[in-house]
């Protein structure tokens, strides 16, 4: 997202903590006490602290970046702007789904997937999976160092989506 997007930078506040700036607003404050100026959304639930942002994304529908200020759409916390992920949605009349494996180097193995099952005619449930892992590959030489072997990840991700909708009036998504 952030190699595709003007004016939007992600950095790494502390591991695995992503902090967003737009148009070179931001806050660089990793404290729980500082709020981001960069609102980020997840699926239209507010992520209030930087560590909350570290999620996986994957089985996305769209990554939407509206840059300014956005209090009047999305409230406080967003005068930099606003960084919103939207997953794909179970479909009510569709069965299908889709399954990723990648592998490389140090047992680097990627796998994703989703399933969507529409169960009768006015609900549908979508399983969404997500498992990245790799060796360690580098090596401490400092013989005293308290790990030899580092940076390899286990990383897994499970997302459930359940859609009632008996009428074009109503919907409810349990996620």
């Amino acid at each position: 997202i952030v190699m595709r997007t003007p004016n939007l930078t992600m950095m790494r506040v502390n591991v695995g903590e992503p902090q967003f700036y737009i148009r070179g607003l931001g806050s660089n404050s990793d404290s729980a006490a500082g709020d981001p100026t960069v609102g980020v959304f997840q699926d239209e639930i507010y992520v209030g602290r930087v560590s909350g942002a570290a999620f996986d994304v994957f089985d996305m529908e769209r990554v939407e970046v509206l840059r300014g200020p956005q209090g009047t759409l999305f409230g406080r916390n967003t005068p930099a702007g606003v960084v919103k992920f939207d997953s794909v949605r179970p479909e009510l009349k569709k069965t299908g789904g889709y399954a990723s494996l990648s592998v490389g180097t140090y047992s680097t193995v990627n796998a994703e997937g989703a399933l969507n099952m529409p169960m009768g005619n006015n609900s549908a449930l979508r399983i969404s999976l997500l498992n990245q892992t790799r060796d360690d590959w580098v090596n401490n030489t400092v013989p005293t160092g308290l790990t030899q072997e580092l940076e390899g990840y286990r990383d897994s991700a499970l997302r459930l989506q359940w859609l009632y909708e008996p009428n074009k009036d109503f919907s409810a998504l349990a996620n």
